[in-house]
């Protein structure tokens, strides 16, 4: 007597196979649009395995057929059958480990982003409390070196980080906000990210330590002022516990009075630091 259900069950596993394919390939097309390319490279390694998989049930397929008692496969057929079915698991399986490990490389590489640090030369030019600070000098990096030197120092920027090294003639890691994959860059959508890696430094690194973030209005534009603003706060308390000058270069003309009301109600100006020493 055939066995329905068992025939059933095996032709619905065909169908589910290939129908999770296909969902797959619908979700990348929206994955595409917000994916960096190591994750995208990924799912798509995912998308193939999985369809060599469905694929290797085509040819199981006549073998579970025969076993319900529906059709008849021959010996020789039937040992046919199975060796490709199992070449195309064994082709999936390994696939599926390569696309691991490739995931797995792709983030060790960019998971640290920020390099271990070395004070910059010279001695402690300012003495400013730890925290961060908002500022709107114009020429800003004309006068930052003072700030850097004697500090652990890393710089956040839109401008390329050999002219900003140029520029400043000093060796300072920099990181690239940018939405290309290159080293040392991060993309300004990853704001969870840059808060570790950024947290992960100050934590990790002894001694008086500058941040400089140059690119607020960029940040701003990607992801909104509540989001950046956000992001801002979650560094504040960490600059201040671990001896960290973070300074944050904004052009008040970007800014709405509100956004710009709540910057200085939460983060003091470096001007106005400043000039409190002087004095």
């Amino acid at each position: 007597m055939a066995d329905l259900i068992g025939a059933a069950a095996a032709i619905g596993n065909l169908i589910l196979r290939f129908i999770i394919v296909f969902l797959a390939l619908l979700v990348r097309r929206e994955l595409k649009k917000r994916a960096p390319q190591h994750i995208l490279r990924f799912y798509d390694l995912l998308i193939i395995s999985f369809a060599i998989y469905a694929i290797s049930k085509l040819f199981f397929l006549p073998l579970n057929l025969d076993r319900a008692g529906l059709i008849e496969v021959d010996e020789k057929t039937a040992r046919i059958l199975n060796s490709i079915a199992n070449f195309l698991i064994n082709i999936f399986g390994i696939i599926l480990v390569y696309a691991w490990i490739k995931l797995f490389r792709s983030l060790i590489q960019k998971y640290r982003i920020i390099p271990i640090v070395q004070p910059l030369p010279g001695k402690l030019a300012k003495i400013i409390p730890s925290g961060v600070y908002i500022t709107e000098q114009k020429r800003f990096y004309e006068k930052c070196k003072t700030l850097l030197q004697g500090r652990k120092a890393i710089i956040i920027t839109r401008q390329k980080p050999e002219d900003l090294k140029s520029k400043l003639g000093v060796e300072v890691p920099v990181i690239w906000l940018a939405k290309v994959e290159v080293p040392d860059a991060i993309h300004p959508h990853n704001l969870e990210r840059f808060a570790h890696e950024l947290i992960s430094f100050m934590r990790s690194e002894k001694g008086p330590k500058s941040i400089i973030i140059d690119g607020f209005e960029y940040l701003m534009i990607e992801n909104g002022f509540e989001s950046v603003f956000k992001f801002l706060t979650s560094l504040k308390d960490y600059s201040t516990l671990t001896d960290t000058v973070t300074v944050i270069p904004v052009k008040r003309e970007a800014l709405e009075e509100k956004q710009y009301a709540l910057l200085l109600r939460e983060f003091p100006k470096l001007e106005e630091i400043e000039v409190v020493q002087k004095e």
